[in-house]
């Protein structure tokens, strides 16, 4: 046998070996479970994979039961939270929404209540004092329910008596002859009145109060008038009873009607009395002369106190309507003497 020969023989034992063990492998895998004979000859069960698998995909088992209650309680709790939640933010809500419809109700209440109307009308003047052929335009305002005043609505004018005074449909007063009427106003449907008091007069005759100081005073009496004329202007200014006026001198006492009425006599009307100003007439005698520029410049020089002690001769001296007396004040007056101005009294 050459040297092949015996490579030959070789390979076909080991494929025979191989061969053999391949089949004892797969002989071994088929018939798990069969019994062994020992050496001693003993009987016993060889062990198998078998066992060993089954134990394996028992755990999977197990962790899937866990697994399966644990997820179910888990749930079951969160959707009773869920629930709880729900309810509560319901009734929040709805409690919010209520409160609020009520009070939007209460301010509109309010709003209806306080609305103001129409309450009264009035002249802005109440008393007015026209010469003859003179006229004035009459002023009206609201009244509302709440104090404020703002124009007045349409209304219609009326005078007592046209022979007196008349008034067109605008409110404007003409006078016409001496006496005392009243106009009158009313709204459209007459509900809302009001009065004024014109009194016609062609005597100058003023009855005022001093602003600032509240003094009464009686201006408008020429220089020189007595005291009967004084009086019976005063009557038909007013329209008084000549009985319920009375004059006294500086000294209180009464004086004579052919005295003349004269600066610093006390006036009476009804019980209210005014102090007598005849401007010019700064030492209280009734008349202008160099006397009363004379009183001015010793004022002025501080030559006599007579003007700062006898209120009445102060407000005399002022016959430039201003509140000092100056120089300008004796000019002025002098001029007067002479002819050369005159005194609005």
């Amino acid at each position: 046998m050459n040297k092949t020969d015996k490579l030959n023989v070789k390979h076909i034992l080991l494929a025979i070996a191989a061969l053999a063990v391949t089949v004892s492998v797969i002989f071994a895998v088929l018939t798990p479970g069969l019994s062994v004979r020992a050496e001693d000859g003993t009987t016993y069960e060889e062990p198998t994979v078998t066992d060993t698998d089954t134990d394996t995909e028992t755990e999977p088992e197990t962790e899937t039961d866990t697994e399966t209650e644990t997820e179910t309680e888990t749930e079951t709790d969160t959707e009773t939270d869920t629930e709880t939640v729900t309810d509560t933010d319901t009734d929040t809500d709805t409690e919010t929404d209520t409160d609020t419809d009520t009070d939007t109700e209460t301010v509109t209440d309010t709003d209806t209540v306080t609305e103001a109307f129409l309450a009264e009308i009035k002249f802005v003047t109440e008393s007015l004092k026209l010469a003859p052929g003179e006229s004035a335009e009459l002023v009206i305002v609201a009244v509302m329910s709440d104090g404020t005043e703002t124009e007045a609505p349409a209304v219609t004018f009326s005078s007592s008596n046209d022979e007196i005074a008349s008034v067109d449909e605008a409110g404007t007063v003409t006078a016409v002859a001496n006496g005392k009427i009243t106009i009158t106003a009313s709204n459209e449907d007459g509900s809302l009145t009001c009065e004024c008091t014109v009194l016609v007069s062609l005597t100058t005759v003023k009855l005022q109060t001093v602003e600032g100081t509240g003094e009464k005073i009686a201006t408008g009496f020429a220089p020189g008038t007595s005291v009967t004329d004084a009086t019976a202007s005063i009557s038909e200014s007013e329209g008084v009873d000549p009985e319920a006026i009375t004059v006294k001198n500086t000294a209180g006492e009464p004086v004579k009607g052919s005295d003349n009425m004269a600066t610093g006599y006390i006036l009476s009307i009804d019980g209210t009395e005014y102090t007598v100003i005849i401007y010019g007439d700064t030492d209280g005698d009734g008349i202008i002369n160099s006397n009363d520029v004379k009183a001015i410049l010793d004022y002025l020089t501080g030559a006599s106190r007579l003007l700062d002690e006898n209120r009445a001769d102060y407000l005399a001296a002022q016959v430039l309507d201003n509140s000092d007396i100056t120089i300008e004040n004796a000019l002025y007056l002098q001029r007067y003497v002479y002819g050369l101005e005159t005194i609005t009294q």
